[in-house]
């Protein structure tokens, strides 16, 4: 019996230090559980709603178009055309481009500067506006993105305007990317993550990508070929 005495005061300090020891130790590892698992769970992605307007105003900043840089006006195209750039080289892995008229330089430098970071790059539009001398398609082929075009029959025209990154994001509206629509005309853009409205459009380019001809855009200019002068309008 004397084997299992403990006096009073002794048993009790004993009991309360190993209570506390044992209820540090589930906290402790209670508390790393939760932080170990919120750090494996992925973020959750931000929605993206952006509405991008042109005016007649933006006329008046076509003076510094090389630069890239807003000036101190409000309604400074630059400000919505970076944000455009900007999404554009975001990228990781792939690009689908699917624009009527597309003259427009850094935008076209954008594609390229993603496409020599392995960024899986296509590009659509339409077959009688990428021969103009001012197109970027020449300059997109010449750097080995592939450019598909076809010629419809009668007056069809391949009129869309718009750009799907990486599967997730959406950029489209009423603008061509040419100088005209972005230092001139009355354009809208928007530019959305929305998965229903996005998923639409990648499939819309698939449809059209498998329906444009396959032959000299898939294959990058020879050394030589003709060369179109950058141009930002």
């Amino acid at each position: 019996m004397s084997l299992l005495y403990w006096p009073t005061s002794t048993g009790k300090r004993i009991v309360y230090v190993l209570a506390v020891s044992t209820a540090t130790d589930l906290v402790y590892h209670f508390f790393k559980y939760l932080t170990s698992n919120k750090k494996s769970q992925p973020e959750p992605e931000k929605d993206i709603a952006e509405t991008l307007f042109f005016s007649s105003e933006c006329l008046e900043c076509k003076h510094h178009v090389n630069t890239n840089v807003p000036c101190e006006r409000l309604t400074c195209p630059f400000r919505n055309l970076n944000k455009i750039i900007t999404h554009i080289l975001s990228a990781r892995k792939t690009l689908e481009v699917c624009v009527y008229f597309f003259t427009f330089n850094s935008i076209a430098r954008a594609l390229i500067e993603a496409h020599r970071r392995n960024v899986v790059i296509r590009v659509i539009t339409d077959e009688e506006s990428s021969g103009n001398d001012s197109s970027q398609a020449f300059n997109l082929r010449r750097a080995g993105l592939r450019v598909r075009s076809k010629k419809f029959e009668h007056t069809i025209l391949m009129h869309h305007k718009f750009v799907v990154i990486d599967g997730k994001v959406l950029i489209t509206g009423s603008a061509n990317w040419t100088g005209q629509a972005f230092f001139g005309n009355f354009e809208n853009v928007i530019i959305t993550n929305q998965k229903e409205i996005v998923r639409g459009y990648s499939q819309e380019f698939e449809s059209l990508w498998e329906t444009m001809s396959a032959d000299v855009g898939d294959q990058p200019l020879e050394e030589g070929a003709r060369m179109v002068r950058n141009h930002s309008s």
